[in-house]
């Protein structure tokens, strides 16, 4: 099944136009940092934390999918990126947020 932009999911509408954007930005062949910088770093990493915990697995594992994304996109010029990525989640969530969003990308 593939998470194309026009499937509906399901559940409230809302929830559609919600997981929307990181169907997209995971169906993006081009996906890249840029792409992610031009959607927001800020309002995406919160958007994905928030999904991780969603009804729909659709929505969940989009969110897995992006943190993933998001994670190797930031980090890849970064020495320590284990580092980098604990201090970019802590700054820019909740402690329980950013404790799951460091644990998705752990070793």
């Amino acid at each position: 099944m593939g998470y194309g932009g026009s499937h509906y999911y399901g559940g409230h509408p809302s929830e559609n136009s919600t997981i929307r954007p990181l169907l997209e930005l995971e169906n993006d062949a081009s996906q890249d940092l840029k792409a992610m910088e031009e959607f927001g770093l800020v309002p995406l990493i919160k958007m994905t934390a928030n999904l991780l915990n969603d009804k729909l697995p659709e929505a969940r594992e989009a969110a897995r999918s992006t943190v993933i994304s998001l994670y190797e996109a930031t980090t890849e010029n970064e020495e320590d990126k284990q580092v980098f990525w604990q201090s970019f989640c802590h700054s820019n969530l909740p402690a329980i947020h950013a404790q799951a969003m460091v644990k998705l990308v752990s070793p």
